[in-house]
C-alpha cells in the first residue's frame, strides 16, 4: 500500500484501530488488507472468503479513484463520508462485537465472581457468532456502495474503478519497471494494487513523460503503452507497420475498385442514355412518319375528294351542255321542221296557184321550191 495520511487509511481501508493491515503486497483471493491481526468483525467477514475479499477491493478501487477525483479541499469531507458509511455497518447488519483482551480479561473475572456467587453451574454467555446472513449482508452493502462511488465517477477514473486487483498490481509493476516508482515508496516493499498518493504521482510522471496532460489517472492508451514491454512495443511497432501498409494497399485496393466500378457504372449510364435516346429517336420517328402517312392520308383523302368534286362539276358541266346541245338541235328540228312547213305550204300554195317564180327559186321534185342564198321571202 502506498503511504499515505492517517485519515486515508480509516477511510479506505475500513480498518479497526486496534490491529494492523500491512501485507507483503497482494494476496490473490485476500481483501486489500493483511487478515492475520484482522480482530473486528467488518475485518473477519472480508478475510472470511474470495466473494467477501472481492467486495473489499471492490469498494477500495472505486474509494482511491473517487477520492483522488475530487479537489483536495473537499478530500476531508470524503473522508468523513466514507468513515460514516463504514460505522453504520454494525447496525445495519447487526454485526455481532468482538471480543478485546479486556473484554475477554473481564468475562473471566465475571465467570469467577458468578461462580462465587452462585455456584458453580453459573456460566457468562460467550460472544454472538457471525452467521451467513451477516456475510451476506456486508458483501451486499460493499457491493452498494461501490456502485454509489462509481456512480459519482465518469471518463478515465471510472475506467480504473473498474480494474481488478491483479490489473491494479501490473499498473504498479510497470510504473517500478519504467523507473517511476521504487519499491522502497510502497510500504510492503511490493505492489500491493493500492492507488495511493505515491503510485498517483507516478503515475503523472508517466503521463509528463509522454506530453500528456498529468491527471493522475491513465486513458486506456496510456494503460496500454505502461504495460507494453520493449519487445513487445517493437512487435507492436512492426505489426503496427505492416497492418497499415495492408491497409494502404487495401484503401489503394479499394479506390482501384471503385474507379473501375464508377466508370463500369458510367460506360453503363452512357449505353442506357444511348439507347434510352436512341429508343427516342425512334420513336420520335416512329411519330414522324406515322404522322407523315397521317398527312400524305389526309392530302390523298383531299386531293380524292376534290377530284371527285371537279369531276363532278365537269360532269354537271358536260351534262348541262349536252343539255343545251340538245335543246339547240331541238330547236334546230323545230326550226327546220317549221321551215319545212312554210316552205311546204308555200310551195303548196304556188302550186296551186300555177304560178312560177324562176327569178325566186325552182320548183324541185317533190313540189318543194329552192331558193337562192340572198332571197328574202315576202309574205
Amino acid at each position: 500500500m502506498t503511504k499515505i495520511t492517517i485519515g486515508v487509511v480509516a477511510a479506505f481501508l475500513l480498518a479497526g484501530s486496534s490491529a494492523s493491515y500491512a501485507q507483503s503486497g497482494y494476496i490473490p483471493g485476500k481483501p486489500s488488507f493483511d487478515c492475520t491481526n484482522a480482530s473486528n468483525t467488518v475485518a473477519m467477514i472480508l478475510c472470511s472468503g474470495p466473494e467477501a475479499a472481492a467486495a473489499d477491493w471492490d469498494v477500495n478501487s472505486a474509494s482511491w479513484a473517487f477520492y483522488f477525483s475530487v479537489n483536495e479541499s473537499q478530500r476531508e469531507s470524503v473522508d468523513a463520508e466514507q468513515q460514516a458509511w463504514r460505522q453504520s455497518l454494525d447496525p445495519i447488519c447487526r454485526l455481532p462485537r468482538q471480543q478485546t483482551s479486556e473484554d475477554r480479561a473481564g468475562r473471566v473475572m465475571a465467570d469467577i465472581f458468578g461462580r462465587m456467587v452462585f455456584g458453580p453451574g453459573v456460566s457468562i454467555p460467550g460472544p454472538q457468532p457471525i452467521t451467513r446472513q451477516h456475510v451476506n449482508c456486508l458483501i451486499n452493502a460493499y457491493r452498494a456502495r461501490a456502485a454509489v462511488l462509481r456512480s459519482k465517477l465518469s471518463g478515465d477514473a471510472l475506467a480504473e474503478s473498474q480494474l481488478s486487483p491483479e490489473q491494479h498490481v501490473k499498473l504498479q509493476d510497470a510504473l517500478a519497471e519504467k523507473g517511476f516508482l521504487r519499491p522502497d515508496q510502497i510500504d510492503s516493499g511490493n505492489p500491493d494494487g493500492k492507488f495511493g498518493p505515491i503510485t498517483r504521482t507516478a503515475i503523472k510522471q508517466f503521463q509528463q513523460s509522454r506530453a500528456a496532460y498529468p491527471s493522475g489517472f491513465l486513458s486506456s492508451n496510456q494503460r496500454f503503452a505502461l504495460l507494453e514491454r520493449p519487445e513487445e512495443r517493437e512487435a507492436r511497432i512492426a505489426r503496427e507497420a505492416a497492418e497499415e501498409k495492408a491497409r494502404q494497399d487495401a484503401l489503394r485496393k479499394a479506390e482501384r475498385d471503385a474507379q473501375i466500378e464508377s466508370e463500369r457504372q458510367a460506360a453503363e449510364q452512357k449505353a442506357k442514355r444511348d439507347a434510352e435516346q436512341k429508343r427516342l429517336q425512334e420513336e420520335e420517328q416512329v411519330k414522324r412518319d406515322a404522322e407523315l402517312r397521317r398527312r400524305e392520308a389526309v392530302l390523298r383523302d383531299a386531293e380524292q375528294v376534290d377530284q371527285r368534286r371537279r369531276d363532278a362539276e365537269l360532269a354537271d358541266r358536260d351534262a348541262e351542255l349536252r343539255r343545251r346541245e340538245l335543246e339547240l338541235a331541238k330547236r334546230d328540228t323545230e326550226l327546220a321542221r317549221r321551215e319545212a312547213e312554210r316552205a311546204k305550204r308555200d310551195a303548196e300554195q304556188w302550186r296551186t296557184e300555177g304560178k312560177a317564180k324562176p327569178e325566186q327559186g325552182t320548183l324541185a321534185e317533190g313540189g318543194n321550191w329552192t331558193f337562192p342564198d340572198n332571197y328574202t321571202r315576202k309574205e
